[in-house]
């Protein structure tokens, strides 16, 4: 009974999982016990009454109080016919329920902010009964408002049917999401009351942001490099070059002899290779971002605009890392808040996917910013070619950080996400976030 009240108890703080949680619910140790009650019923409301459903169930009530009071009145007659058509909706609605209904669903693991995506269905009706009006997945997948495409609505399905099928969403914002269970929901016959099944997996997926490539980056020249190996790079084979053949000789490894050669010649000749270098970048993206108090903005006027200031952020590096994934550089990325994270990335397309997946998911830091990093960082750093630097502000927090990358000899690009001014140093590059989010910021 305990182990019961126990899950029950954890089951609600979490909420339910079929709709989005609000923002302000989401990675807070403490929520309210009330504002969970009015979220759970808001989400059976949803799962449980469909649209006509929502205004007829009120009307039908206030009806039925009225003729229970005044028993005399006519309204006694609509009363009773407002009352058989719930009535059948519902028993009608419980016989041909999707109790034996299987789907299958395949969601992508990523996908762009904006840019519509496909979903495929299997659905097999593995009951006695045919059902009608059927619809899969019909509660929006990213936030409370729904986002651009449809549910798929089926007219009938029959006893041991099965159908495949495709559909098309769109993410409104980009991040993680993790994706309810597969839902599938009849509203037959009179479409008030939905009877639904769930079953099958959750999906999560990664939602890139719409970033327009950059054309044109010009990296700084640094002095340091990375020898090409399997430890660095994630391409098999590129630890070494071919340069040419030679006589073969002692302690040679016997699986680069060159066996054409070797016939032709009459003597033992084998491959040499010799070491590849590549330049090594970095780019620190800055998240930190004061918090906007909602009583000082009680419009949200700041609070959108410094989402937008960060989206803008994340774009660029998108973009930036966009553009470095079709050159020959081994990338690393240390995202900067209060903390310092570092993600060593490579040169095959799954680590740049690796590195956007984790850029999808940054968010604002509203704690000071770094100004100092620890000397492992800086080992790192110094040990790296070049550095792209991408600020959100110039201010005095962020100019030590510069001077420290700087006075440790580390070459340094620097983006600030600014209009240009006096006070930042003229061999910054300035991009504002209007001209970054309309994809006008093409070389940098």
């Amino acid at each position: 009974m305990i182990r019961l009240y126990k899950r029950l108890r954890r089951a609600f703080y979490e909420g339910p999982d079929w709709i989005v949680l609000p923002a302000m619910l989401k990675g807070r140790s403490y929520r309210s016990p009330t504002i969970l009650s009015a979220l759970w019923l808001y989400a059976w409301f949803q799962r449980t009454l469909t649209v006509p459903g929502r205004i007829i169930v009120p009307v039908c009530f206030l009806v039925i109080s009225y003729s229970l009071i005044i028993i005399q009145s006519p309204v006694r007659v609509l009363a009773f016919g407002l009352l058989s058509i719930v009535i059948t909706d519902i028993a009608l609605g419980f016989l041909f329920r999707p109790r034996r209904l299987t789907v299958l669903r395949e969601v992508p693991e990523r996908a762009t902010k904006g840019a519509p995506f496909e979903i495929a269905y299997e659905i097999r009706n593995e009951g006695r009964l045919p059902l009608w009006n059927i619809c899969i997945d019909p509660l929006p997948f990213f936030s409370m408002r729904g986002e651009e495409g449809r549910s798929e609505l089926i007219p009938s399905l029959g006893a041991g049917q099965k159908l495949a099928f495709r559909t098309e969403r769109s993410a409104p914002r980009r991040g993680s999401f993790d994706i309810y269970m597969p839902i599938a929901e009849t509203v037959f016959p009179f479409s008030i009351f939905k009877w639904s099944r769930r079953g099958g997996k959750g999906a999560r997926i990664i939602v890139h942001p719409d970033f327009e490539p950059i054309s044109s980056l010009s990296i700084p020249a640094g002095r340091n490099y990375q020898v090409e190996g399997d430890t660095q790079v994630s391409k098999t084979g590129d630890s070494t070059d071919f340069i040419g053949c030679r006589e073969f000789r002692t302690g040679d490894n016997p699986r680069h002899i060159h066996w054409p050669s070797t016939a032709r010649r009459g003597e033992l000749v084998v491959r040499e290779f010799q070491e590849e270098y590549l330049t090594r970048v970095a780019i620190i993206a800055d998240r930190f971002l004061p918090s906007v108090e909602p009583l000082s903005d009680p419009f949200g006027r700041k609070a959108a605009a410094r989402t937008r200031k960060f989206d803008a952020a994340v774009n660029l590096s998108a973009a930036v890392v966009d553009n470095i994934s079709r050159s020959d550089y081994l990338l690393d990325i240390f995202i900067a808040g209060r903390d310092v994270y570092h993600l060593e990335g490579g040169r095959s397309r799954r680590k740049f996917d690796y590195l956007l997946d984790v850029i999808s998911c940054m968010e604002p830091d509203p704690r000071e910013p770094v100004s100092e990093l620890t000397s492992d960082v800086l080992d790192i750093l110094s040990s790296v070619g070049s550095v792209i630097l991408i600020l959100l502000e110039w201010d005095e927090p962020r100019m030590r950080l510069w001077r420290l990358l700087s006075d440790n000899g580390i070459e340094m690009k620097t983006i600030v996400i600014s209009e240009p001014s006096g006070d930042i140093p003229a061999s910054f590059a300035c991009c504002s976030e209007k001209s970054i989010l309309n994809g006008e910021v093409r070389s940098i």
